[in-house]
């Protein structure tokens, strides 16, 4: 059939080796056949680039980002009952889809102050350093609210935009400490050390950005920002807004990697990484990587349980459902070892009866799965994590949806908190473990 031939002479006159049928082609039909050969293996080549490009996955769980690595060799961890951990320093922001959902209408809020009367808060008021007018205007708006057993001001924008440095600090940091005012509570935070870089990746925008940085207040080793009211109709272009709020919510985390070398002690890792019941799950894994010549790493990812090895550098999906705000750090932290997330931990009460109830607290070194309390001067329990390993957590610092769950280290996650005073730390262990 055209090009092809019995086994003989072909164009050059040459015979085929060894007999038998051979496919003979002219020049022409090679394009052709190219084509018809590559074209499939370059789209199983597209289908495997594409979903790595930050593209939200269908459906209502947690989305991944591509997180960026820094470039520089692993700093080594401190040697445990781990084993020896390695880590690179990575950021991580939400994805651009995520964040044009924000808008100035959906996060500008109300100041609250629950179980004060408006005498007792125009006395604080009087203990900030404002203007008499700012104070004056501050106590108009405030009303009554019996709901909240307290009251509630809507401030007028001139009001908080000249708030001096001082104010802004004391008075945000009172907002802090109700959950009502979820502006404060879930204040951006910048290290300081990474502040100035942030903000020459803005350099570009229309934006007053000495107002900007006037708006910043200190807490410790962060800067915080809660009035991005303020700044938005600085910014009408979505793509600038999504700029911002991804400089803004940027999280600095690290990867983490087991190194399991030929002679190390498979059993004692066994015993820590299997913890929850999972000792039969990782066992294998661990065994065969000792047996490789000159040991090997693995991410420490793999040897999470379920729930934190889904979520792990992830965002949760915005939703308008009721409890799209409610998952948050106690939510994370009591479902760890959870095959299925129980969502009775949406439920501080409940959260605070289980912390009582099912954990006794733990004065010695801690381990996998147990529960990193930051509690407040006022004995309050501000932040849960989860230690998995030389003094770093999982986390999820805080319930808005563009705050992703990620490994940080306990003294980072206690600055990260250091809104309000002293924080201090201390470590739970579930009674059946």
């Amino acid at each position: 059939m055209g090009s092809e031939e019995k086994s003989g002479a072909g164009p050059s006159g040459a015979t085929a080796a060894g007999g038998g049928p051979h496919v003979v082609l002219s020049h022409r039909w090679l394009p052709v056949v190219l084509v018809l050969v590559l074209a499939p293996w370059a789209l199983i080549a597209w289908m495997m680039v594409w979903p790595s490009q930050g593209k939200p996955a269908q459906g209502p769980g947690p989305v991944a980002v591509p997180p960026v690595a820094s470039e520089q060799v692993p700093i080594k961890g401190k040697p445990g009952p781990w084993g020896n951990v390695e880590y690179v320093p990575i950021t991580i922001a939400p994805p651009p889809e995520f964040l044009q959902e924000l808008s100035p209408g959906t996060i500008n809020n109300p100041w609250h102050f629950p179980g004060n009367t408006i005498e007792q808060v125009k006395a604080y008021f009087q203990t900030l350093p404002l203007t008499d007018e700012q104070r004056s205007r501050l106590v108009a708006r405030l009303v009554a609210v019996p709901e909240i057993k307290g009251c509630v001001l809507t401030p007028e924008p001139e009001v908080v935009r000249t708030l001096s440095p001082e104010a802004r600090k004391r008075l945000y940091r009172t907002l802090a400490e109700s959950n009502l005012n979820t502006d404060q509570v879930n204040a951006f935070r910048i290290p300081q050390a990474e502040f100035q870089q942030r903000m020459a990746a803005l350099s570009g925008l229309k934006l007053d950005m000495k107002f900007f940085q006037s708006l910043f207040y200190e807490e410790q080793d962060h800067k915080f920002f809660a009035d991005l009211p303020l700044i938005f109709p600085q910014i009408p272009q979505t793509d600038d807004r999504v700029l911002l709020l991804q400089t803004l919510t940027e999280q600095t985390t690290f990867l983490a990697r087991l190194r399991v070398k030929e002679n190390s002690n498979v059993d004692d890792l066994e015993s820590y990484w299997g913890r929850g019941g999972r000792t039969k799950d990782i066992g294998p894994l661990l065994q065969s990587l000792s047996r490789i010549p000159g040991g090997q790493t693995i991410d420490v990812v793999h040897l999470l349980p379920a729930f934190a090895r889904r979520r792990i550098y992830t965002f949760p999906r915005p939703t308008s459902a009721a409890n799209a705000m409610a998952y948050d750090c106690h939510w994370t932290a009591l479902n760890f070892f959870s095959d299925q997330p129980d969502d009775r931990f949406l439920d501080k009460g409940i959260v605070k009866e289980t912390l009582k109830s099912d954990y006794y607290p733990i004065y010695g070194n801690p381990l996998l799965g147990d529960l990193v309390l930051l509690v407040s001067e006022s004995n309050q329990i501000i932040h849960t994590a989860v230690y998995v390993a030389d003094n770093f957590v999982f986390t999820k610092n805080g319930s808005r949806y563009e705050t992703p769950w990620i490994f940080m280290r306990v003294e980072d996650v206690k600055a990260f908190y250091s809104q309000g005073g002293a924080v201090t730390v201390s470590y739970i262990r579930r009674k059946d473990f």
